[in-house]
């Protein structure tokens, strides 16, 4: 009984150095899968802190450049306001520059209306001198032309007058002589 169970304890001990070798292959076999496991996710994990550090610096890039880009948009938002109220301004100064062109234009249409107004009505004044002007000339004529009969009849008469004072002297001188010689 002692070799059957020196035998069977043999046995166990096999059975269990068996098992043993089993599991120390096993585990051999799993700790190499995890020093690979280990290896493949400590090298993950430098890919990964690699591609954190760069996103990082993308990140810290992209921010930058959105700082900037705030800045520049802030910078534009500035200057686009300035132009704007520049152009608002430049725009309504056009607009009133055009109501007080067109307020001038109406006024002077209007002052243009009142001297159109004003010449013909002295065109018409002027007509009415001329046909005046025409009919006193043409009285003045008339009187001019009766004025010469009338200076003509008076020439008349005064040489009529002259050649009876003539004939009067005449007259009187041989009345003169006749008295003269009646003496």
């Amino acid at each position: 009984k002692y070799e059957t169970l020196l035998s069977e304890s043999e046995k166990k001990r096999l059975s269990f150095a068996e098992e043993k070798r089993s599991l120390d292959n096993e585990l051999i076999d799993i700790k190499g899968r995890y020093d690979s496991l280990v290896l493949t996710h400590k090298k993950e994990m430098r890919q990964t802190d690699t591609q954190k550090y760069a996103a990082d610096n993308q990140i810290e890039l992209l921010l930058k450049n959105i700082e900037q880009h705030n800045i520049q948009h802030s910078t534009l938002s500035e200057k686009y306001n300035s132009l704007k109220r520049k152009y608002d301004d430049a725009v309504e100064s056009h607009r009133e520059e055009i109501r007080e062109q067109a307020e001038k234009r109406m006024n002077s249409e209007m002052e243009l209306q009142v001297r159109d107004t004003e010449l013909m009505r002295l065109k018409k004044a002027l007509e009415d001198m001329s046909s005046v002007v025409v009919d006193l000339q043409g009285q003045m004529k008339d009187k001019d032309e009766l004025h010469e009969k009338e200076k003509s009849a008076h020439i008349l008469e005064l040489e009529a007058f002259e050649q009876k004072l003539r004939q009067f002297h005449y007259n009187l001188s041989h009345y003169q002589d006749e008295e003269e010689f009646d003496d």
